[in-house]
């Protein structure tokens, strides 16, 4: 190949001047025109006049070479992995030397990997703070299996301060050797702030709840009791204790079995219903048992939210006295009535 023939003129040369050379990889074409690699071995001698005589051996290395071009390409996809991948990822022996890094985690120490490879946490961070990388990276050998903990980090490159997930894992070559300490980092501080404001969310979220007037529980699909309101408790009497679950919430708030029956059918309907229309479950009215054996006249409704069931109690007892009240005024009223045109009827016959 044409633009190989430097490197052949130059093995020649060196083979001259010094009588040798290092073996030389060229490019030589067939009679057929296809490309060959091979590797050119010579050796110098003198003849029996004395003239100088170059010997040369031309192996064909196509297979090795086309084996050392895909390897060179995985390592280069590698490479190009490594340099775009958010994470911090880092390669130390097991004396914490680092053997090499990406450029998310150059950010870290604010160096180029030239600089970085070689040396210890101890050239770039506090002892404090290279003590605790250490003493993760002993963790991970001593237990031969991958350790994890958070930590929050700065950012030599810019100041950045963040919250990590790190994972270290022992790495080991073919015959089982240790070859160090492999690390990745993930930057979870998005993730943190949100497991905190969600936090936040719930906690008021139960207080809201808590302080209603209404009796409130929330069930999940299993049938859990996850959640009671301190008004439920009032109202009711019963506790998580009593009813961890709804197979004891149905046994204990309707003893009759025909009517616990009928309840669990109802209740079961409703809350189908409204998971297939997406809407909230329809109010049923029910005479709940309480703990002191008392019975209330309770509306029950409620909404489904993901896998959990919201169900709210309105009790109607006074609604239902006022209504019997008024009921018996009325009769008391009509009676009156009625006595009083009987009177009108008699005094006027007589």
């Amino acid at each position: 190949v044409t633009s190989d023939r430097p490197l052949l003129a130059n093995h020649l040369s060196q083979l001259r001047a010094v009588r040798a050379a290092e073996p030389c990889r060229l490019r030589l074409a067939q009679s057929g025109g296809t490309i060959v690699w091979v590797r050119l071995e010579s050796l110098v001698t003198n003849d029996e006049l004395g003239q100088t005589v170059i010997h040369s051996v031309v192996i064909d290395i196509a297979d090795h070479q086309a084996t050392e071009q895909q390897l060179a390409e995985k390592e280069a996809r590698l490479r190009t992995v490594l340099a775009t991948i958010p994470d911090m990822v880092w390669l130390k022996n097991p004396q914490g030397v680092y053997l090499g890094c990406n450029k998310m985690f150059e950010r870290f120490f604010g160096a180029p990997a030239s600089e970085i490879i070689g040396r210890t946490d101890y050239d770039f961070v506090d002892k404090e703070l290279a003590d605790f990388f250490r003493e993760n990276d002993y963790k991970a050998i001593t237990a031969g299996k991958p350790n994890m903990n958070e930590e929050t980090l700065v950012f030599a490159a810019d100041g950045a301060q963040a919250t990590v997930e790190t994972i270290k894992t022992p790495a080991y070559a073919v015959d089982g050797s240790l070859i160090g300490v492999l690390g990745v980092a993930r930057d979870i501080t998005e993730r943190k702030r949100m497991e905190a404001a969600l936090q936040v969310s719930e906690a008021k979220f139960r207080q809201l709840i808590q302080i209603l007037p209404l009796p409130l529980t929330i069930v999940n699909k299993n049938g859990a009791q996850e959640y009671i309101n301190d008004r439920f408790i009032k109202v009711f009497g019963y506790t998580y204790e009593d009813i961890p679950n709804l197979t004891d919430w149905w046994q204990l708030a309707y003893p009759d079995a025909d009517y616990r029956q009928w309840a669990m059918q109802s209740w079961t309907s409703a809350v189908e219903k409204a998971a297939n229309t997406g809407k909230d479950i329809e109010p049923i009215e029910y005479n709940i048992t309480c703990k002191d054996q008392r019975v209330r006249p309770v509306i029950v409704s409620g909404v489904t939210i993901g896998d959990v069931i919201l169900s709210i109690f309105t009790d109607i007892s006074e609604r239902r006295r006022h209504e019997r009240v008024m009921k018996a005024s009325y009769e008391r009223r009509r009676k009156n009535e009625l006595m009083n045109e009987l009177i009108q009827t008699e005094s006027l016959s007589q």
